[in-house]
Protein backbone atom coordinates (compact mmCIF):
# COMPACT_ATOMS: atom_id res chain seq x y z
CA UNK A 1 0.00 0.00 0.00
CA UNK A 2 1.23 3.19 -0.84
CA UNK A 3 0.80 5.74 1.42
CA UNK A 4 1.97 8.59 3.66
CA UNK A 5 3.67 6.96 6.82
CA UNK A 6 5.02 8.41 9.97
CA UNK A 7 8.24 6.46 10.73
CA UNK A 8 9.47 5.74 14.36
CA UNK A 9 13.26 5.67 15.27
CA UNK A 10 13.09 3.50 18.19
CA UNK A 11 16.18 1.70 19.59
CA UNK A 12 17.91 0.64 16.30
CA UNK A 13 14.61 0.07 14.68
CA UNK A 14 12.75 2.29 12.25
CA UNK A 15 9.27 1.71 11.90
CA UNK A 16 6.42 2.81 10.19
CA UNK A 17 2.34 3.64 10.22
CA UNK A 18 0.46 4.53 7.94
CA UNK A 19 -0.75 7.75 8.31
CA UNK A 20 -4.17 7.07 7.86
CA UNK A 21 -4.53 4.60 11.28
CA UNK A 22 -3.19 7.39 13.46
CA UNK A 23 -5.98 9.65 15.36
CA UNK A 24 -3.60 11.46 17.33
CA UNK A 25 -0.18 12.00 18.93
CA UNK A 26 -0.29 12.81 23.14
CA UNK A 27 1.63 13.70 25.58
CA UNK A 28 0.70 12.56 28.64
CA UNK A 29 2.27 13.66 32.09
CA UNK A 30 1.35 10.33 33.12
CA UNK A 31 0.23 6.77 32.28
CA UNK A 32 -1.71 5.19 34.81
CA UNK A 33 -1.12 1.61 35.02
CA UNK A 34 -3.03 -1.47 34.54
CA UNK A 35 -3.71 -3.87 37.44
CA UNK A 36 -2.03 -6.50 35.56
CA UNK A 37 0.03 -5.21 33.83
CA UNK A 38 2.08 -7.37 32.12
CA UNK A 39 2.81 -8.22 28.67
CA UNK A 40 2.24 -5.51 26.03
CA UNK A 41 -0.29 -3.38 27.60
CA UNK A 42 1.27 -1.61 30.52
CA UNK A 43 -1.32 1.52 31.04
CA UNK A 44 -4.65 3.44 30.52
CA UNK A 45 -4.63 7.28 28.81
CA UNK A 46 -7.95 8.66 28.03
CA UNK A 47 -8.47 9.95 24.75
CA UNK A 48 -11.51 13.01 23.93
CA UNK A 49 -13.28 10.89 26.78
CA UNK A 50 -12.79 7.43 25.63
CA UNK A 51 -10.28 5.06 27.41
CA UNK A 52 -7.17 3.95 25.70
CA UNK A 53 -5.41 0.98 26.40
CA UNK A 54 -1.31 1.76 26.30
CA UNK A 55 0.81 -0.48 25.53
CA UNK A 56 4.56 -0.44 25.53
CA UNK A 57 6.35 -0.42 21.61
CA UNK A 58 9.64 -0.66 22.96
CA UNK A 59 8.53 -4.33 24.52
CA UNK A 60 6.78 -5.59 21.62
CA UNK A 61 10.21 -5.32 19.67
CA UNK A 62 12.03 -6.80 22.45
CA UNK A 63 14.09 -3.34 22.78
CA UNK A 64 15.31 -2.59 26.27
CA UNK A 65 13.61 -0.22 28.43
CA UNK A 66 14.26 3.29 28.38
CA UNK A 67 16.40 4.46 31.80
CA UNK A 68 14.56 6.28 34.72
CA UNK A 69 15.45 9.75 33.75
CA UNK A 70 14.05 9.20 30.04
CA UNK A 71 10.50 7.57 31.09
CA UNK A 72 9.24 10.68 32.70
CA UNK A 73 8.46 12.04 29.01
CA UNK A 74 6.80 10.41 27.06
CA UNK A 75 4.75 10.13 24.00
CA UNK A 76 1.68 7.83 22.82
CA UNK A 77 0.68 7.33 19.30
CA UNK A 78 -2.89 6.56 19.34
CA UNK A 79 -4.07 4.71 16.47
CA UNK A 80 -7.32 2.96 15.37
CA UNK A 81 -7.84 -0.53 13.68
CA UNK A 82 -11.31 -2.17 13.51
CA UNK A 83 -13.02 0.56 15.23
CA UNK A 84 -10.83 0.34 18.47
CA UNK A 85 -8.33 2.76 19.60
CA UNK A 86 -4.87 1.58 21.20
CA UNK A 87 -2.02 3.87 22.51
CA UNK A 88 1.60 3.17 21.60
CA UNK A 89 4.06 4.20 23.89
CA UNK A 90 7.12 5.13 21.70
CA UNK A 91 8.72 7.04 25.16
CA UNK A 92 11.09 9.56 23.28
CA UNK A 93 11.62 8.29 19.83
CA UNK A 94 12.22 10.41 16.96
CA UNK A 95 9.33 10.57 14.40
CA UNK A 96 9.21 11.55 10.95
CA UNK A 97 7.62 11.03 7.66
CA UNK A 98 7.81 8.67 4.38
CA UNK A 99 5.64 10.24 1.80
CA UNK A 100 3.96 7.96 -0.99
CA UNK A 101 5.14 9.77 -3.62
CA UNK A 102 9.40 8.93 -1.89
CA UNK A 103 8.02 5.12 -1.09
CA UNK A 104 7.60 4.72 -5.05
CA UNK A 105 11.55 4.59 -5.38
CA UNK A 106 11.77 1.69 -2.88
CA UNK A 107 11.20 -1.96 -2.64
CA UNK A 108 7.97 -2.96 -0.25
CA UNK A 109 8.38 -6.76 0.90
CA UNK A 110 6.05 -8.69 3.06
CA UNK A 111 7.09 -9.28 6.24
CA UNK A 112 5.61 -11.63 8.76
CA UNK A 113 7.35 -10.64 12.10
CA UNK A 114 5.08 -10.67 14.90
CA UNK A 115 4.26 -6.97 14.68
CA UNK A 116 4.87 -6.14 11.37
CA UNK A 117 3.37 -6.08 7.77
CA UNK A 118 5.90 -5.22 5.39
CA UNK A 119 9.51 -4.14 4.91
CA UNK A 120 10.07 -1.17 3.30
CA UNK A 121 13.99 -0.72 1.77
CA UNK A 122 15.10 2.67 0.16
CA UNK A 123 17.96 4.79 -0.08
CA UNK A 124 19.58 2.68 2.38
CA UNK A 125 16.92 2.61 4.93
CA UNK A 126 15.03 -0.02 6.33
CA UNK A 127 11.45 0.63 7.81
CA UNK A 128 9.42 -2.21 9.04
CA UNK A 129 5.52 -1.24 8.86
CA UNK A 130 3.74 -1.82 12.40
CA UNK A 131 0.81 -4.59 11.46
CA UNK A 132 -1.38 -2.19 14.00
CA UNK A 133 -4.12 -4.74 14.26
CA UNK A 134 -1.51 -7.94 15.27
CA UNK A 135 -0.92 -5.25 18.34
CA UNK A 136 -4.45 -5.01 19.34
CA UNK A 137 -5.16 -8.67 18.93
CA UNK A 138 -2.00 -9.33 21.14
CA UNK A 139 -3.15 -7.13 23.48
CA UNK A 140 -6.34 -8.33 23.91
CA UNK A 141 -5.75 -11.56 24.25
CA UNK A 142 -3.26 -11.21 27.22
CA UNK A 143 -5.72 -8.87 29.07
CA UNK A 144 -8.48 -11.22 28.78
CA UNK A 145 -6.16 -14.11 29.65
CA UNK A 146 -5.60 -12.13 33.15
CA UNK A 147 -8.66 -11.15 33.69
CA UNK A 148 -10.09 -14.63 32.99
CA UNK A 149 -7.33 -16.33 35.31
CA UNK A 150 -7.89 -14.22 38.30
CA UNK A 151 -11.45 -14.84 39.01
Amino acid sequence: MDADKLTIALGGLELALYTTDIAGILEPRRIPRLPYGSGLATGVIGMRGAPIVVIDLRRAFNLPPLGRDLAAYRRVVVVKTRGQQIGLDIGTAGLGFIWAEEALNGNTAEDKSAFTSSILEMNGRRVRVIDCAALFDETARILSTELTSDQ
